[in-house]
């Protein structure tokens, strides 16, 4: 825990810098908690919600997470996405998706994850927009990204206007 001294020679406004800086580092992906809150923020946005599933242990997973998608989260992209990541092996409290309950393994069943780690960009629904697997490195996997987010927007925006 840092302790931080006001004085009267400091300014407030170094220490509202300093609060604001330390709150927008984000050391990891939040997991995927809340299924109707992703939901209304991405109806909100009219954004997709991008899911890594991983595993604790998965090297690949950690470097996909620092590499490419905590500073996407961080960009003037990442702003008009919602990024999250799923952990299946950490016990966590099962998600809700279109009112079923699924626990961590059921998750990546019901989205036929087969490869560590895995990219899914997903509608405010829970359905598929685009899928990345596997991750060796950041050169050719940005672009791959890209693409994929540009599709998922793509196919969200015909959705939404195919809906009555």
């Amino acid at each position: 825990m840092i302790t931080i001294s006001i004085s009267n020679q400091m300014p407030k406004f170094f220490l509202i810098a300093c609060v604001l800086f330390t709150a927008s580092v984000q050391a990891e992906l939040a997991e995927i908690g809340d299924w109707h809150q992703l939901q209304a923020q991405s109806i909100a946005m009219q954004a997709p919600i991008l899911v890594m599933f991983a595993r604790s242990d998965c090297d690949y997973c950690k470097r996909l997470e620092e590499q490419q998608l905590l500073p996407l989260s961080r960009s003037a992209e990442g702003a008009t996405l919602i990024v999250r990541k799923h952990t299946q092996d950490l016990a966590l409290p099962p998600v809700l998706l279109a009112d079923q309950r699924f626990y961590p393994q059921e998750l990546v069943r019901h989205f036929a994850v087969e490869i560590i780690p895995t990219v899914l960009l997903l509608n405010d629904q829970g359905l598929e927009l685009a899928r990345l697997t596997g991750y060796n490195g950041s050169d050719f996997y940005t672009l791959r990204l890209e693409h994929a987010i540009q599709q998922a927007r793509m196919r969200l925006t015909q959705t939404q206007r195919s809906l009555p």
